[in-house]
């Protein structure tokens, strides 16, 4: 038998009722949820805003008691979830009462889950990397996470001022030049003067551009600056014993002694034991000494190896003088030539001299005597007048000492320091200090 047609009126009305009771019952727990997601956002926002306040009080303990009352947010977003870790790492990190181990093992778990679509992403690692490197001595890992919050950040000054120091302290005087002019602009007027200093230091007196870093690495050698960059550069690489680099700046060090062969067993080690040389600072080292041993066949072979996107200033200089010393005059000109366009070919009096050379024995009189009269100008600034740049590098505000820099850096073909002397007010500190080697 068939369904009646009150039975049937009757099962629709109770499904309709049913389904009504059911949606009821959808609504009600989604108005819970709701309600429960707005409250733990305002809690935690509260909670966020309050360790904040504590922090900038400097109650690390306060802070770190707020911001883990609600550590565990189901509903927190990525940004929220990187605000909290960052604020909590920082109460560690900052806290001068905890030991530096105990901040560090609290801080670091919490810097390295800041998800990366946090806008606290780029400042989480730049603190890493203030870690890695002003704690740990680890400047090659500091300088990738620096990379990776300029990248998401371009403008994050305090980045772009720890990779200054990393490049400056590194061996790397030209990377540091570059990150440098990309980011005095965005310094303050006040700060400027000082900033040019250190610029100053890094590329021409290197040795003092690091006397802080070195004091708080505790490396300070009673023997001399050159012994103290010795120590730095053996730490680096004993702290990174991966790096091929470090191995390439140690062997620098050797070569700038004149111990070419103990360079060259720093080489064959970081060769046997580096995951990785193909930078230019180990090729820079490794052609220079292959270079004094007059080993023309192996220094092709370096070169050939060097990495093509890091051809710079020493790579070219290097091929030309291979090319030199196998009398090939044409190839070692356009390799020399070819190293003019980077810095610090500018300061290389003896450069300009081999283009002199090239240009004598290929019959090019004029070029090269025009060669050889900038390389004299090189050299008179460098030697002659260098004591007049240094001291006046530390008297900025002197119309006199301006236009002896201006003179000296228009000399050298540094237009960028010429505008910035001419542009810039650089109002300098009464207790300005003037490193030891300044001026000499």
């Amino acid at each position: 038998m068939g369904t009646s047609p009150g039975r049937k009126v009757k099962g629709a009305i109770a499904m309709k009722s049913g389904m009504r009771w059911l949606i009821g019952v959808v609504l009600l727990v989604a108005v819970a949820v709701a309600a429960s997601y707005a409250g733990c956002r305002y809690v935690e926002s509260s909670n966020l805003a309050a360790g904040e306040a504590a922090l900038e009080q400097q109650q690390y303990a306060k802070a770190r008691v707020i911001l883990q009352r609600f550590r565990w947010n189901p509903f927190a977003t990525a940004d929220s979830r990187g605000r909290h870790d960052f604020l909590l790492a920082m109460s560690y990190f900052q806290d001068i009462e905890l030991s530096p181990r105990k901040a560090s093992e609290n801080a670091v778990p919490l810097l390295e889950q800041v998800p990366p679509n946090s806008q606290y992403y780029p400042a989480a690692q730049l603190a890493l990397a203030k870690h890695w490197f002003l704690s740990l001595a680890m400047p090659l890992k500091a300088e990738r996470l620096l990379k990776t919050a300029l990248h998401l950040e371009p403008e994050l000054l305090e980045a772009k001022d720890l990779l200054f120091s990393i490049y400056a302290a590194n061996n790397n005087p030209v990377a540091a030049d570059q990150i440098f002019w990309q980011s005095i602009d965005q310094a303050p007027d006040d700060q400027k003067g000082t900033r040019f200093q250190q610029w100053f230091c890094s590329q021409f007196t290197r040795n003092s551009a690091n006397q802080q870093l070195d004091a708080l690495l505790d490396i300070v050698d009673s023997r001399g600056e050159e012994f103290t960059v010795f120590n730095r550069l053996v730490l680096f690489k004993n702290q990174e014993p991966d790096e091929g680099a470090h191995f390439g700046s140690l062997a620098d060090w050797w070569l700038a002694h004149d111990e070419t062969k103990t360079a060259v067993e720093v080489l064959a080690k970081g060769r046997e034991v580096a995951k990785d040389i193909s930078n230019r600072t180990y090729f820079s080292s490794l052609t220079d000494s292959l270079l004094r041993d007059g080993s023309m066949a192996k220094v092709e072979r370096a070169l050939s190896s060097w990495p093509e996107k890091q051809r710079f200033f020493k790579y070219w200089r290097n091929k030309g003088m291979m090319h030199q010393a196998e009398n090939q005059f044409a190839d070692a000109l356009t390799a020399y030539l070819e190293s003019t366009k980077y810095w610090p070919s500018n300061v290389d009096p003896n450069l300009y001299y081999r283009i002199h050379i090239c240009h004598k024995e290929l019959g090019q009189a004029e070029a090269s005597e025009a060669a050889l009269k900038h390389s004299e100008t090189i050299r008179y600034w460098m030697e002659e007048r260098w004591g007049d740049v240094g001291r006046s590098m530390y008297d900025l505000e002197s119309p006199e000492s301006r236009a002896t820099l201006i003179e000296f850096y228009d000399a050298i073909g540094r237009q960028d320091a010429v505008a910035f002397l001419k542009n810039q007010k650089l109002a300098l500190p009464a207790t300005q200090e003037k490193p030891a080697n300044a001026g000499k």
